[in-house]
């Protein structure tokens, strides 16, 4: 019998020796078994179904397994028999969707291989919706609302006692959704929350156990009426060599930022940048307008190996914010 578990890496132990004289024949009544959803720290383990239909014994002389909480049990297979290749997967520190596999080789020189999968679904106790995280961006002052939905997975009612808001940009209300099951927490930004990035934290406290508080990252991105879209300019890794054989490759590296204000017209009264090698153009180049394009080109003549790394300042009419410094990034090869 054979008995491999993995813990760490892919794991590779030898089984049996080959016997020489007659052949094996493996056939897999099949390779994919799906669990279905269950609960974390719950043990799944299915029997692969396995047929000797050669004239010698069948042996599985290596397996590789994909995710260091796995075992695999096997046994050596008769001519004419059916066996099984037990492959277990413990869920102790997986949640979510999960797809495990084990690479099985043979003493078989027709299926020498064969891949085994175990896929499904692992609930914690409490899971939140959409996401563990709040993802919250919008323009100062919007009124914008994210929803985060707490479920108890767990057969005995669970309740949310009291949610609290870590850090002061954000409000957030809460709504009993089915009691002891599910609930709402509904994030608001805080009027008057100035322009910039927030990391904050969303505390919320469960019945059972007693004092337990759950952590939620809360990511609040607060945007000026007047801002550029992308925020950056970032053209990648570029090859001196291709530019020189096609300068066509130029067209493509060229990068577009608008400007835009969601509230009035306004005119933009200089667009610069520090570095030599790159180029801007402005449209429209004078006069008000409500956006406004950047086009953001390399110069082939100037360009140098080494980072580029440097920024355009843009100059605006607008009293909120009258420059936006937008960063370039790239490295010349």
């Amino acid at each position: 019998m054979v008995s491999l578990a993995c813990f760490g890496f892919l794991f590779t132990a030898a089984a049996f020796a080959g016997e020489a004289g007659a052949l094996p024949q493996a056939k897999l009544a099949a390779t994919d078994y799906d669990f279905g959803e269950v609960r974390l720290g719950q043990t799944v383990s299915h029997d692969f179904l396995v047929t000797n239909l050669g004239k010698g014994v069948l042996k599985v002389e290596r397996a590789e397994l994909s995710l260091p909480n796995m075992a695999l049990r096997a046994k050596a297979i008769e001519p004419g028999s059916e066996g099984r290749i037990t492959l277990e997967l413990k869920t102790e520190g997986t949640i979510g969707l999960i797809e495990a596999q084990a690479l099985i080789l043979f003493n078989d020189p027709l299926l020498p291989k064969a891949v085994l999968t175990l896929r499904g679904r692992v609930r914690a106790p409490i899971e939140f919706r959409p996401f563990g995280e709040v993802f919250f961006a919008a323009f100062k002052d919007e009124p914008v609302e994210k929803v985060l939905t707490v479920v108890n997975n767990e057969e005995k009612p669970n309740a949310v006692k009291q949610i609290q808001s870590e850090g002061g940009h954000f409000l957030a209300a809460l709504k009993t959704v089915e009691p002891g099951k599910v609930y709402a927490v509904t994030v608001r930004m805080v009027p008057g929350t100035s322009v910039g990035r927030y990391e904050e934290t969303l505390a919320i406290e469960m019945s059972s156990p007693p004092g337990r508080v759950l952590k939620v990252p809360v990511h609040l991105l607060v945007k000026p009426d007047l801002y550029a879209a992308p925020d950056a300019a970032d053209f990648g890794e570029v090859s001196l060599e291709q530019i020189r054989r096609s300068t066509g490759i130029l067209e493509f590296l060229k990068q577009v930022i608008l400007v835009t204000s969601r509230r009035d017209r306004f005119s933009i009264l200089s667009t610069t940048c520090d570095l030599p090698a790159v180029t801007l153009r402005q449209t429209p180049s004078s006069g008000p307008s409500k956006t406004f394009r950047i086009e953001v080109s390399l110069n082939p003549n100037r360009l140098e190996p080494g980072p580029l790394r440097g920024f355009i300042l843009v100059k605006t009419s607008d009293p909120d914010l009258p420059e936006i410094k937008i960063p370039i990034q790239g490295d010349i090869r």
